[in-house]
């Protein structure tokens, strides 16, 4: 990917707006997670774009390094000055994009000292540290001249007083400022109220178990085992109600199926546990930029077993597929941030009974696990 001048002009730019938003939400627990967790996405985007540009060391790829930040180097000392004078709270004090794209910068500028630019580097230091907000606010895109109105046509003649209104249907509503709902309650449509999000996420699964060849059993996960995500916004935010979406779990490389595979006589898994995990990131809804929210999440990790016997002797196979996390992130398009929740699922599966009894060093039946 070749990165331009204007690529990093625009990452700046947002950079630069994150960092006001962050401290005018100081006061604000729940306006500052916000802002917070837009500033670290913001980040990333940086770290991302100068670690692939500093992996790059032919002579074309140098030399594209320094026409991007070299010159009068004001971009790499704008950044640097603006990531220095992040302050998080200690729940984001410790990220590692912070020092990763500090790291990132310190490579570039011994670049740019190697090609004869510490003097212009040493002047653009000293302009912009340490960074301060800028004092009209953060530029915006000029807005394109309107063209002069038309002069006012003459006053049209009064008309005749209109007959009272019909009574409004009892279906509900909504005009630009007011939302009237079926018992004819208003309620304000205000995009700044702070809102309390609540993700309950779900899985459903229906696997398979059954003997396989050499004494082998299988289990295997297919298409059947979903995952859901109901979302509850408080205030409520019109057209966001009790959202609810519904999806396949992910395997890891793509597949269709998960399939394990306990060997008696092989004595795999070790200690009768297959443990793997899964990932999967969720588009849930979007919101107005300018609105702060809190997020938190309730999970709901089913469990499950099933019996195979031969004779007498009962061998039983279990399962859980747990959410063992599940963290907002967003996307600024525009006027309004996409959330997004990014979910781990670990997928745990044991054997008890008659043929666990392979897996044990001493040749005792496993416990069944106590989910």
């Amino acid at each position: 990917m070749s990165v331009s001048q204007a690529d990093v002009d625009t990452i700046l730019t947002k950079l630069e707006a994150a960092l006001v938003s962050v401290e005018k939400a100081q006061g604000s627990n729940v306006k500052l997670v916000k802002a917070e967790t837009n500033l670290l996405t913001i980040l990333e985007k940086f770290r991302d774009l100068t670690k692939a540009m500093t992996a790059k060391t032919t002579a074309e790829d140098r030399a594209k390094l320094c026409e991007v930040f070299g010159g009068n180097c004001e971009r790499i000392s704008r950044a640097e000055a603006m990531i220095k004078a992040v302050v998080l709270t200690e729940k984001n004090a410790l990220d590692p994009r912070l020092q990763q794209s500090l790291g990132n910068i310190d490579t570039i500028k011994v670049v740019l000292r190697e090609k004869n630019l510490g003097a212009a580097l040493d002047e653009a230091q000293g302009r912009n540290f340490p960074w301060r907000p800028p004092a009209g606010g953060v530029a915006e895109p000029a807005e394109e001249p309107k063209p002069e109105p038309a002069p006012a046509p003459a006053p049209a003649p009064v008309p005749a007083p209109a007959p009272a209104p019909e009574p409004e249907p009892t279906g509900g509503y909504q005009n630009d400022r007011v939302v009237i709902t079926q018992d004819a309650e208003e309620m304000e449509d205000d995009e700044e109220a702070d809102r309390n999000i609540v993700c309950e996420c779900a899985v459903k699964l229906d696997p398979k178990v059954d003997w396989g060849p050499d004494d082998t059993i299988l289990l295997e996960f297919g298409a059947t085992t979903t995952a859901s995500i109901t979302t509850t916004i408080k205030p409520s935010l019109p057209g966001c109600e009790d959202l609810k979406i519904e999806f396949p779990v992910p395997y890891d490389g793509g597949e269709d199926t998960l399939k394990f595979v306990f060997d008696p006589k092989g004595k795999t898994p070790a200690a009768g546990t297959f443990l793997t995990k899964a990932k999967h990131k969720v588009h849930i809804f979007d919101v107005p930029d300018t609105m702060g929210i809190q997020n938190s999440y309730k999970k709901v990790s089913p469990f499950g077993s099933k019996q195979l016997k031969v004779g007498k002797a009962v061998t039983e196979i279990h399962w859980q597929i747990k959410i063992s996390s599940a963290t907002f992130t967003y996307e600024e398009i525009e006027d309004f941030n996409k959330v997004f929740l990014e979910l781990t699922y670990d997928v745990n599966c044991s054997i008890s009974g008659d043929k666990s009894k392979s897996f044990s060093s001493d040749g005792t039946e496993l416990d069944k696990p106590s989910y």
